[in-house]
């Protein structure tokens, strides 16, 4: 039996680690759209908005701003390199926590005034 080269197995490692990367990227990139469309909603946009307007600014602009990382990270240009795949997980884990922290803002603020 032969045995295929440590480079072919590591780059298949790697393709498969890119692979979870871009699959739960686009679930990020589907929950930060949710939450955006959630806080656009008009009793949440007027209510809010008006009581806590730079608050609601910040909360818009960082998930937009999660919202472009993912994008960043699913465009990325294919290399199969250990640096390529631990620079894109770190994107992915920076975009989750501006969107966990958004969400708990979100939570909070919606809890608090309606």
């Amino acid at each position: 039996m032969h045995d295929r080269p440590r480079l072919v197995r590591d780059e298949e490692v790697r393709y498969r680690k890119l692979d979870v990367i871009d699959a739960k990227c686009g679930s990020l990139l589907a929950v930060t759209s949710i939450l955006l469309v959630f806080i656009s909603l008009p009793p949440i946009f007027d209510s809010v908005r008006l009581a806590h307007p730079y608050a609601f600014r910040v909360v818009a602009i960082a998930l937009l701003t999660s919202c472009m990382i993912a994008l960043f990270v699913l465009f990325f240009r294919e290399h199969t390199s250990d640096r390529f795949v631990e620079i894109r997980k770190a994107a992915l884990n920076t975009a989750v926590c501006i969107t966990a922290a958004c969400c708990l803002a979100v939570i909070v603020v919606v809890a608090v005034r309606l």
